[in-house]
């Protein structure tokens, strides 16, 4: 993956030549990382290979097509479509709900690459329920490199010290 090139389609200032380029060149990136991720884990977990692949190529061609349109250009002409692109799978077999279990996303006015796993809390309940658990938890952190941050919401602006993490779990644990 170039970065640079990356960086370089959501930076454009053409709202049409930028939804273009994020379609063209960044959207078959982030689908081909979760398309890897899907078959090489689909073993261990089987249910991958049934969840829905959701995209912003839709609302990015929609887009590219209105500012190319003189009737709708003017509204499109300084949009902030574009300037991102993400890639999520949705277990639909909660019907009627949809459940987003992974996205991955690149926002190019923040210039941050995002993972995003929708969880319930069980399985970090069961990552601090016992002490030799959140040992193993606290390893699993310290290896993950300084530029990996933490947060408990995707709607956090802040992240959590990776030192608070397992104290705060065992806390809503408690509650």
């Amino acid at each position: 993956m170039n970065i640079h090139q990356i960086e370089e389609a959501l930076s454009i200032p053409d709202t049409s030549l930028r939804c273009q380029r994020v379609l063209d060149e960044v959207q078959p990136i982030l689908r081909q990382i979760m398309d890897t991720f899907k078959n090489n884990y689909a073993g261990n977990a089987p249910e991958l290979l049934n969840y829905h692949v959701h995209t912003y190529e839709v609302t990015l061609r929609t887009t590219m097509h209105d500012a190319r349109n003189p009737k709708y250009a003017d509204s499109k002409r300084n949009s902030d479509i574009g300037k991102k692109a993400f890639i999520e799978m949705i277990d639909k077999s909660q019907s009627p709900s949809e459940f987003s279990t992974l996205m991955l996303s690149l926002n190019g006015m923040d210039r941050k690459f995002k993972i995003t796993q929708s969880d319930n809390f069980y399985p970090y309940w069961e990552a601090v329920r016992t002490q030799s658990n959140a040992k193993q938890f606290a390893q699993v952190l310290e290896s993950l490199s300084e530029n990996v941050q933490v947060y408990i919401s995707d709607k956090e602006d802040t992240p959590i010290k990776r030192s608070e993490l397992i104290p705060y779990l065992q806390t809503c644990v408690k509650e």
